[in-house]
C-alpha cells in the first residue's frame, strides 16, 4: 500500500470506476484519485458526474445515520448514555462491595463496614452527573466538528473533481 497511486494508474477504467463509485466503504483519497484518472482518460462524463453525486449523497447519508444535527436529540442521547453507564458501574461497584466482608486497616485501627463502602462508592460514581451540561456541550461540539469535516470532504470532492 506504499505506492497505491502507481497501482491505480495500471488498473482498467472499469476497475477504477468501481472504486470511484463505491458508496458503502468510502475511502476518499483513492476514490478522488480514481475519479481524476478516469476524467483524464476521457471516461464517460455523465457516469462520472452521477457517481460523484452518489458519493456526496452517501457521505451525507452516513453522517445522518451516525449523528443527530438537532441539539435536543444530541443532549437526550448523551444523558441516556451517561445515565446507563453510570448506573451500571454504580450497581456493579455497589454489589461487589456490599457482598464483600468489612475492610480493616489494623495498623491504624480503622474498620470500614462493607455496606457503607458500597453505598459511598456507588454514590461517588454518580458525581459526574453534576457536570452533565459540560458533557452535553462536548457531544454537541464533537458533532459540529464532524459536520465541518464532512463539509470539507464534500467541498474537496467538488473542487478537485473537475466534472
Amino acid at each position: 500500500m506504499i505506492n497505491w497511486r502507481a497501482r491505480l494508474e495500471k488498473k482498467s477504467n472499469t476497475t477504477l470506476f468501481e472504486l470511484f463509485s463505491e458508496t458503502y466503504r468510502i475511502n476518499i483519497e483513492p476514490q478522488l484519485y480514481a475519479g481524476k484518472l478516469l476524467y483524464e482518460r476521457g471516461y464517460d462524463f455523465d457516469k462520472l458526474n452521477q457517481a460523484k453525486t452518489k458519493l456526496i449523497d452517501a457521505l451525507e447519508e452516513q453522517f445522518k445515520r451516525k449523528y443527530y444535527k438537532d441539539e435536543k436529540n444530541i443532549a437526550k442521547e448523551t444523558v441516556i448514555r451517561e445515565l446507563f453507564i453510570r448506573i451500571f458501574i454504580s450497581a456493579l461497584v455497589f454489589y461487589s462491595f456490599y457482598t464483600s466482608s468489612d475492610i480493616q486497616f489494623e495498623q491504624i485501627g480503622i474498620r470500614i463496614d462493607g455496606k457503607i463502602a458500597a453505598w459511598t462508592l456507588a454514590l461517588v460514581n454518580l458525581v459526574p452527573f453534576l457536570w452533565i451540561k459540560k458533557t452535553i456541550k462536548k457531544s454537541i461540539d464533537k458533532v459540529q466538528s464532524e459536520l465541518e469535516k464532512k463539509d470539507l470532504v464534500i467541498q474537496r470532492i467538488r473542487t478537485e473533481l473537475k466534472f
